[in-house]
């Protein structure tokens, strides 16, 4: 069929549109990808950088603290009120120990560093938060000293504010007049660095030693004080001893003027001297609690002196 010139064109119009139009879907369908893309590759960014600031912090502070801005952990504290950090370590995975007053650093003259960890007396578990004592230190900041050997099961674990109280009531009890010593004169030992922290040994009856491990010997005076002592019993009966002020037995023997005077701190009768093991005269087995006595001497507490042959 033969075709006009208006056809044709018309035709050729129609292709051009289609060209046209199928160029500009291809377009616009690339712009679309385009777009898709770069929305990708902003939200792939944005992802990256939130992973990157949450994990800025090592380990992300283990759970145990707060990441700062300098990317620094702040770790949780013993308490909501504040007090000490619970954890320690860049990323707070460590636990702190209890603490105590340290046993080697001065603080002050009179005084020693608080709060510090073990107290310079064992070393912290980190992974437990628990101190390790050195032999001789107990509890759980290790602040106190131990008693040896738990006493030995001969006596008590006392620390030296208990023996101040224990010395005021035993000075108590041995008051003759009706004045109660303790209640007007106390022993104290509450304000020095180490009260309560230092513990000893307060040993029973018959048993003595750093852990009341030694039998006691039997005790008396020296035997061959036995003639002076009798005559400081006597002297003693009608004197009356003031105290305060004491003279050497050989001057007061010697000048009966200082009569008034008492010796009875420097006087072999009375205090410690009448009550050495063994009398003075002998060597204390305390193993046993048996004294082997000089030669010369005899008795449980070599209180006799052998009659010569």
């Amino acid at each position: 069929m033969h075709r006009t010139h208006t056809q044709e064109f018309a035709e050729q119009r129609g292709r051009c549109l289609n060209f046209f139009l199928i160029l500009f879907g291809d377009f616009v369908s690339l712009d679309h990808h385009l777009k898709l893309l770069t929305m990708k590759f902003f939200a792939a960014v944005l992802a990256a950088g939130i992973g990157f600031a949450a994990a800025a912090c090592p380990n992300s502070c283990s759970g145990h603290g707060t990441c700062n801005a300098l990317d620094h952990c702040t770790c949780y504290l013993e308490s909501s009120e504040g007090g000490a950090a619970m954890w320690t370590g860049a990323d707070c995975s460590e636990m702190t120990c209890p603490r105590g007053t340290s046993w080697i650093e001065a603080e002050g003259t009179s005084s020693h560093a608080p709060d510090v960890e073990c107290s310079h007396a064992g070393v912290c578990d980190r992974s437990t938060g628990e101190c390790s004592c050195f032999d001789g230190y107990e509890g759980s900041a290790c602040q106190r000293t131990a008693c040896p050997n738990d006493c030995s099961g001969h006596g008590i674990c006392r620390s030296n504010v208990d023996f101040a109280t224990d010395f005021s009531e035993a000075v108590t009890e041995q008051q003759e007049s009706n004045v109660d010593y303790y209640d007007y004169f106390r022993v104290t030992y509450a304000d020095a660095w180490d009260s309560d922290l230092h513990y000893g040994c307060k040993c029973d009856i018959g048993f003595r030693g750093p852990d009341c491990s030694l039998v006691e010997c039997p005790t008396s005076e020296d035997p061959m004080d036995k003639e002076t002592c009798t005559k400081f019993s006597n002297w003693y009966k009608y004197e009356t001893p003031s105290g305060g002020n004491t003279v050497h037995v050989d001057d007061w023997e010697a000048d009966t003027d200082r009569m008034y005077y008492s010796p009875i701190t420097e006087y072999p009768c009375s205090g410690a001297p009448a009550g050495v093991e063994c009398s003075g005269r002998g060597r204390c087995n305390y193993n046993i609690g048996v004294c082997d006595c000089h030669p010369g001497f005899s008795g449980t507490a070599c209180e006799d002196v052998q009659q010569l042959a």
